[in-house]
């Protein structure tokens, strides 16, 4: 479970860690300070209901589904989230809005495509879940069009970009992960201070308006940069970008408190990470 490194690191800083999940966890009672019981964020109205019955300082969402509902549902602890503004969700949850985005704003992507082979995403989808590659073309004809977008397909190397905006919306900082070896998600990634690519997705963040930790994943194929998705969330794999000297989790919570944060930050380029399977014993 990557949250749990999350955890551990936020408790290390001296953070008071609660976790909720949909059901009863000994893992997250473990290593989380306080933990409770939610029901699904599907559930939408027992959901908020539910937190709000929580004592905390600040509401970090970790799901998609988390930040589309505060986007379009204000609730008592609506200043306690942190999040972007209500329309960024909107466009970069949405796999056709992020597309039109990337077209009125001038960011390259992958053009779309009706002719297999293709690659195709739903239009609602989170990491690799309802993506694919379809080679097939009455497969790709049978596809409701309304429901998934259909691209080229990208070659090249494959990079996530861990960024840390301000409440203002301002780019502070910005990190590049090489994704080395992968199953759905990184499990050899590697720092890759790449300036084109930090430029990039820079330039995303001049033209849309985040707040607090995002990631933005592309592919550069011979130097030319292609935009894959944008993420207004913390990346599973961020913590090889905080390991690094960039703890955008930590500084994103305490910026979000009013407190002073050192944003000069050095970090160590080329820096790998190898993830894999451990146990824990209770």
């Amino acid at each position: 479970m990557a949250s749990v490194s999350y955890i551990k690191l936020l408790r290390d800083n001296g953070f008071y860690v609660v976790g909720i999940n949909a059901v009863d966890s000994e893992l997250a009672s473990y290593y989380c300070n306080e933990f409770h019981r939610v029901p699904l964020v599907t559930d939408e109205d027992n959901y908020i209901k539910a937190i709000s019955n929580i004592e905390f300082d600040v509401f970090v969402p970790w799901l998609d589904e988390e930040h589309i509902l505060f986007s379009k549902r204000e609730c008592s602890f609506s200043s306690k989230i942190l999040t972007s503004p209500a329309e960024t969700i909107q466009i970069t949850t949405d796999k056709f809005k992020t597309y039109e985005f990337c077209v009125s704003n001038g960011i390259n992507t992958a053009k779309k495509k009706n002719v297999a082979p293709a690659f195709v995403r739903a239009k609602f989808s989170r990491g690799s879940k309802n993506a694919k590659v379809v080679s097939d073309q009455d497969e790709l004809d049978k596809l409701d069009k309304s429901k998934f977008l259909c691209q080229e397909i990208l070659h090249g190397t494959e990079y996530t970009v861990d960024i840390l905006c301000s409440a203002e919306g301002e780019y502070i900082y910005g990190v590049p992960r090489k994704r080395l070896e992968a199953v759905n998600v990184s499990t050899i990634s590697q720092v890759d201070m790449d300036d084109a690519i930090i430029a990039f997705c820079k330039d995303i963040c001049d033209k849309l308006k985040f707040a607090g930790p995002i990631n933005i994943q592309v592919f550069m194929d011979n130097h030319e940069i292609s935009l894959v998705e944008i993420n207004p969330r913390l990346a599973g794999t961020s913590i090889l970008t905080i390991k690094s000297g960039f703890d955008l989790f930590s500084d994103s919570i305490r910026m979000f408190l009013g407190e002073k944060v050192d944003t000069n930050y050095t970090t160590k380029n080329g820096m790998k990470m190898y993830r894999f399977y451990d146990e824990l014993y209770i």
